[in-house]
């Protein structure tokens, strides 16, 4: 059942960009593992994958049959007409973005934390500035609001 509900609407296209893709751009393939990265424990058919990912099937083809064959996503079970896939955990270059993502995360909070524990020196519509005690620049930062970032004015 919950299968079938997760199948109905894509949701990947709005999580907001993940580390990885924040990191090293928009790129097909990059959006492909980013998919099976963000959702470790789901498999996914390629038709699923075309669809979350707004897609060609094309251009999906094209770089899945890559990450086939580096071992990076793995064939899980046949159902019907449709094959799904999931990352391959084991994979060496799957464990090497697993740990470098996860660190990047890492760095990227404790720059947040050093961010938030600022005092907000100058306020722009889009962006605030943030500085220490000292009014040393600290860092920028996005100025959201409750439907997504402010208008520039």
């Amino acid at each position: 059942m919950l299968s079938t509900i997760r199948r109905k609407e894509a949701r990947y296209k709005n999580m907001g960009d993940s580390v990885l893709i924040k990191a090293f751009g928009y790129s097909p393939k990059r959006r492909i593992i980013d998919i099976f990265l963000t959702n470790p424990f789901l498999d996914f058919s390629k038709n699923e994958l075309v669809r979350e990912l707004g897609m060609s099937k094309q251009t999906l083809y094209k770089y899945f049959k890559d990450l086939e064959e580096q071992g990076m996503v793995k064939f899980t079970r046949k159902i019907g007409k449709a094959n799904p896939y999931k990352i391959n955990l084991g994979n060496p270059m799957v464990k090497m973005l697993n740990e470098y993502t996860t660190q990047l995360s890492l760095q990227m909070a404790e720059q947040q934390k050093t961010c938030d524990a600022g005092i907000i020196e100058i306020y722009f519509p889009e962006k605030e500035i943030v500085s220490n005690q000292n009014g040393d620049y600290i860092c920028h930062r996005e100025v959201r609001k409750p439907g997504g970032y402010t208008d520039n004015h």
